[in-house]
């Protein structure tokens, strides 16, 4: 008998970052995530989580809760300056100055320093980060366009978003147990779309691939989390571990890249399948739905050739429960919690 992997996403509804972590002690002993803590504002954004530096160098102006980049007479120097620590720092292997501050990242930090107490037959720890294609179409420039159209701005996030990426990685491992480090990127789905018919695939995996490959070379499990239906084979061609599907409302979404799928899934990678429900559903669904839905689809994968047992399968949620009532959340980590005592090898 083989207990199934289990993780989560990543954001939870409380603003204590202790009731979060004992939540997730009790659903999660194997593989616990840090919680982020949206509902805690602006300090949890993905710009102070993980874009900071450039916040501090002055290359990105934080105005209310969004950030602009502003090319002004004094771009150039600022932009000189940021590159001086960023190869300062990778010629010494040494991230500080790209280290998420613990005002924006408390769950990290705890998870951390209680490590050892709270999850003492843990076999890998989790963290999360914001994508580079989710953070590059949402931040703009001072007329609104976005950040991934101008070379020399994304260029700087992405370089950012590579050493967030080590720093995490490397935090991590002071638990002593493997790192998976998933890139939360929805904003895939716009490739191929009317709005962003620009967007060329060999930049959008471009982008992508640096910043697994930078986890990789940490000692990093790379994976690739989207609640959207979005071209997985971006995914797979970046260089992912792990592939973290919505299977809730998008399983159908990976079906055209079934052999990739299958591919990564040859040569041990991880399909991390979000069946438990993050929406209204969440309300009336019991365990019994999981298992049946589990199941189902999971049956439906391996008539397609996709999968043969379990043995490379992980369940998650949908997508995170950082918006959700609390007692949603708590239940959908009740639901985890409770799975899989039955599942067995094929």
């Amino acid at each position: 008998m083989k207990e199934i992997l289990k993780t989560g996403i990543g954001s939870m509804p409380l603003v204590d970052a202790t009731k979060n972590l004992e939540i997730i002690k009790e659903a999660l002993p194997q593989i616990p995530h840090w919680p982020q803590m949206p509902q805690r504002g602006v300090a949890e954004h993905f710009v102070f989580q993980f874009l900071r530096p450039l916040t501090e160098v002055g290359l990105l102006q934080v105005e209310g809760n969004k950030g602009i980049f502003k090319k002004d007479e004094t771009f150039p120097e600022k932009l000189t300056f940021f590159y001086e620590k960023y190869f300062e720092a990778l010629e010494k292997r040494d991230y500080a100055f790209f280290a998420m501050p613990r005002e924006s990242g408390e769950g990290l930090y705890l998870l951390v320093e209680k490590f050892n107490e709270y999850f003492p037959r843990a076999l890998a720890v989790k963290g999360q980060m914001a994508g580079p294609l989710s953070i590059l179409l949402t931040l703009t420039d001072e007329n609104k366009i976005p950040a991934f159209y101008d070379p020399e701005i994304r260029e700087a996030v992405v370089k950012t978003l590579v050493m967030s990426a080590r720093w995490q990685v490397n935090f991590l491992k002071n638990t002593g147990r493997k790192v998976y480090l998933f890139v939360d990127d929805p904003a895939i789905a716009n490739y191929g779309s009317f709005t962003h018919l620009t967007l060329k695939r060999e930049e959008v995996v471009g982008v992508l691939k640096e910043i697994i490959d930078g986890i990789l070379e940490e000692g990093g499990i790379p994976g690739v989390h989207s609640c959207a239906g979005i071209d997985w084979s971006i995914v797979t061609e970046a260089g992912a571990q792990v592939v973290s599907v919505d299977a809730f409302n998008y399983l159908d979404s990976l079906f055209p890249y079934k052999e990739e799928i299958k591919s990564l899934l040859n040569t041990g990678g991880i399909l991390a399948l979000g069946i438990i429900p993050t929406g209204p559903e969440i309300e009336n669904y019991s365990l019994e739905d999981l298992y049946k839905d589990y199941e189902r689809k999971v049956n439906l994968l391996r008539e397609m050739g996709v999968v043969s047992d379990n043995s490379n399968i992980m369940l998650t949620p949908a997508c995170g429960t950082g918006l959700l009532l609390p007692e949603h959340a708590e239940k959908i980590y009740g639901l985890l919690r409770d799975f899989g005592k039955e599942i067995t090898n094929d």
